[in-house]
């Protein structure tokens, strides 16, 4: 960078802008570099010379060296500063600054504070404690959930039975009566249209022969070249097969069927795909169609065997009623044989005591 600066920007950087970039740098290296730029055998001699080969002449002298040897004077003195620098002839101008020393600052001693009077500690109220219901769950959540779930099965009951029992449709087919009768209707229509049907002209017998072509002198002369040209190339060909050059013609013919196979094998690979996807998803739907009937046939068969432990039950029930009929009857018989037996017997113990 110090280089470009010397060669291209010193005018414009200025003197006293390049002294302050140098004795920033490190002062021997600066030296050393300046004293071998600046002399005189070196930069009029096989510098200059390098920089012809590379740049124009005109350009040297006149942005190059007419500006070094304006500052030629300032720089000779700077460098011979820099040297009795080195030399510690001269003190440089950096000098190590000296510690601050620290003091303390006069501050006023604070006062000392008070002690306040310590404040009195509230002591806490006793709080009932916690209710163990406060962490038992409510017995109306559980009978909310049980009464959702018969719900539910009530809903999904009378769903199946809604199923079960759909309207049938109006079918919209027409019956055989009203297709004959609008058949009837466009034979008569028909019938009504009475006309000639327009009949074809023949196709001319001239254009049915192939008639010759009439050529022009540059259409023969174009034909001409043509086969001029084919009989040359096939003449090349034959030459060159006779040099023992192989023939292109069967390479390019294997070439385009392997070409034609390999279309072919992608097509059925992409046909393969689609018939595969096609497959899932109708599998998918059949998969679908299979499971809503299992359901269906499931729910039907638990349906059956609610309705006939229903009837077991129901059938059960009347029995229990007939057998406790029963038995309540033969409980009351048996209180009036008793209650007439104590008759008897008291009217026995009566004609006893009388006799």
């Amino acid at each position: 960078m110090s280089g470009t600066l010397i060669m291209f920007r010193l005018e414009e950087l200025g003197m006293n802008n390049f002294k302050k970039l140098v004795n920033s740098q490190h002062t021997g290296k600066m030296y050393k570099f300046l004293k071998f730029v600046f002399n005189e055998n070196n930069l009029y001699g096989w510098i200059k010379d390098e920089w012809y080969k590379t740049y124009d002449s005109s350009f040297i002298d006149a942005n190059i060296l007419l500006p070094i040897q304006r500052l030629e004077s300032e720089m000779t003195e700077y460098i011979s500063h820099l040297d009795a620098i080195v030399n510690n002839r001269l003190p440089s101008s950096y000098t190590v600054k000296s510690t601050t020393e620290m003091k303390p600052f006069n501050l006023t001693k604070p006062k000392p504070r008070q002690v306040s009077t310590p404040e009195e500690i509230p002591t806490l109220k006793v709080y009932k404690p916690v209710p163990k219901t406060t962490y038992i769950p409510p017995m109306e959540s559980e009978t909310v959930i049980k009464n959702r779930e018969t719900l539910k099965i009530r809903a999904k009951e009378r769903l199946l039975q809604a199923e079960k029992m759909q309207f049938t449709c109006a079918s919209t087919e027409k019956s055989q009566k009203t297709k004959t009768i609008l058949k009837q209707i466009i034979d008569e229509r028909e019938a009504e249209l009475d006309h000639e049907p327009i009949k074809p002209l023949p196709f001319p017998t001239s254009m049915r022969e192939s008639q010759p072509l009439k050529l022009n002198t540059a259409a023969i002369l174009r034909e001409g070249a043509r086969i001029q040209k084919d009989e040359e190339e096939e003449e090349k060909r034959l030459a060159k097969l006779e040099a023992g050059q192989k023939d292109g013609s069967e390479f390019q013919k294997w070439q385009e069927e392997m070409k034609q196979k390999d279309t072919a094998e992608k097509l059925a690979e992409i046909k393969r795909k689609h018939l595969e996807g096609q497959l899932s998803y109708e599998e998918v739907i059949i998969a679908r169609q299979n499971f809503i009937q299992d359901t269906r046939d499931k729910v039907y068969q638990m349906k059956e065997e609610s309705e006939q432990l229903m009837m077991e039950y129901f059938s059960h029930r009347d029995d229990h009623k007939k057998e406790m009929r029963k038995l309540v009857e033969t409980v009351m018989q048996g209180h009036q044989n008793a209650q007439e037996a104590k008759k008897t017997t008291k009217n026995e113990t009566k004609d006893c005591s009388t006799g």
